[in-house]
């Protein structure tokens, strides 16, 4: 079953570059409060002195530009590599410092601030966005309109799309935990991380058991670490599942793996925290994962239980269901809430965003850029397990209404949530929130062809 209409990938993916450029054009060129002349703005631009000094501040802005501009690379490349072939070195890899030149030069005459750095920064996330691209497609074999959900009928492309998915998955992850990219190599610097930080949480634990002797405050931070290893775990587990192999412990090393990567990597960035605890996590969330779809094959032989067309049906509702509940856990962390009716309808009224990435664009941010990421990354697994449930029952429904009711309802329980913050102090409604999670929830339905649902349908029918 393919949800998009099978034309040329090429032009799903034009299509998503030149919505990306639109997006890259609202966020360059939203005016803000403090406007520059012209001849300052044009001086940042073509000047080095005095310009570009290694603080903390320019390092967010830096990371902020990066990942603005990997996206577009990453799509670039896809839809280059849906005609021809992309060479090691090619010069597609100059548009993202062409485009980045002639956006800095645009703000110089609109009000915005002007920087060479911002150029090279952008430049650079563009390049790591096309490298990534390019090697899922030559290295790992992953077809382009795999990813748009047209499944070929040969298996082999399904697992190459699903192996190269889970290196660009971690490939990303790994990156993003890089940043602010305020590396250090300083012994003080790192030993320093043994005291606690303004919130007084340490950066450096070593202590298993710390989280189990504070309470629940530190909840959402290992929640947050656990949704970072559940897409690899699952990745993992159903790429062994189409290898036909039953072992739970190559999942389990998976996570692992990326974690001690992620936590020995953050001793070196100094606003990174490294915790002992997150390595366990990892592992055992690979694991149970590996044991629970192992369970749920319904094509290995080998495995003791097969779930019949009801009990799947069943356990893609309680998935659903739990990730609802998680989610819940997420928007409801740290569980401090208003006591006053009155503070809720001043936040309603006077705080909440009702313009889409108003707050995300009025100041460049790496924790808005990586809220960005985060919201559709949080509500992809949301959007397939929706549509895996759909496609499961007994309803007969089209490609186009599956991928609409996805999207709609992955938005609307994001809206829904979004008022439970209401009543959570430091939290705040924004309906990007909302949009961000329609489109993981898209992207969730689109790709869920790749996991087998049409299989699934079609036994139970």
């Amino acid at each position: 079953m393919s949800f998009l209409p099978a034309k040329s990938p090429g032009l799903y993916f034009g299509a998503l570059v030149a919505g990306y450029l639109v997006f890259i054009g609202i966020a360059s060129f939203y005016l803000t409060g403090n406007i520059p002349s012209t001849e300052f703005s044009m001086g940042n631009l073509f000047s080095f002195d005095g310009g570009f000094r290694f603080r903390l501040h320019n390092l967010r802005d830096i990371s902020t530009n990066i990942l603005l501009y990997m996206p577009l690379g990453f799509l670039l490349a896809m839809y280059i590599s849906c005609s021809r072939r992309i060479p090691p070195f090619s010069f597609h890899l100059c548009w993202g410092i062409l485009l980045s030149v002639c956006v800095e030069i645009t703000q110089g005459f609109i009000g915005r601030y002007s920087d060479i750095t911002d150029v090279l920064s952008n430049g650079t996330g563009f390049a790591l966005g096309f490298l990534i691209a390019r090697l899922s497609v030559s290295v790992f074999g992953v077809k382009p309109a795999s990813l748009l959900g047209q499944l070929s009928t040969d298996k082999s492309d399904a697992l190459n799309t699903l192996t190269g998915i889970r290196f660009v998955y971690v490939s990303i992850t790994f990156l993003t935990c890089l940043l602010p990219l305020d590396i250090t190599v300083s012994l003080t610097d790192i030993f320093g991380k043994l005291s606690a930080d303004g919130n007084g949480f340490p950066r450096l634990i070593v202590n298993p058991l710390f989280h189990f002797q504070v309470g629940m405050e530190h909840l959402q931070y290992l929640v947050l670490k656990l949704l970072m290893f559940l897409p690899l775990a699952f990745l993992s587990a159903h790429i062994q599942m189409r290898r036909h192999r039953s072992s739970i412990l190559i999942p389990a090393f998976h996570c692992l793996m990326l974690g001690l990567s992620v936590e020995l990597s953050n001793l070196f960035i100094l606003s990174g925290r490294t915790d002992v605890f997150i390595l366990i996590l990892g592992f055992f969330t690979g694991l149970v994962v590996a044991i629970v779809l192992l369970q749920f094959n319904r094509e290995r032989k080998p495995v003791a239980l097969k779930a019949s067309g009801e009990d799947q049906r069943y356990f893609f509702y309680s998935a659903a269901l739990l990730y609802c509940l998680l989610l819940l856990v997420i928007a409801l962390s740290p569980f401090d809430f208003e006591l006053s009716l009155n503070a809720i309808k001043t936040k309603l009224v006077d705080d909440s965003n009702f313009i889409p990435f108003y707050l995300h664009f009025s100041t460049r941010s790496i924790g808005s850029a990586i809220d960005i990421v985060r919201e559709v990354i949080l509500y992809a697994p949301l959007g397939a397990l929706i549509t895996f449930v759909g496609q499961s029952s007994n309803l007969k429904q089209s490609m186009k209404l599956t991928l609409t009711l996805s999207t709609v309802l992955v938005g609307i329980y994001a809206g829904v949530l979004e008022l439970f913050q209401l009543a959570v102090i430091g939290r705040y409604v924004d309906v990007t929130d909302c949009l961000l999670a329609g489109v993981g929830g898209f992207g969730g339905a689109v790709m869920a062809p790749l996991f087998g649902i049409e299989n699934a349908a079609s036994t139970n029918e």
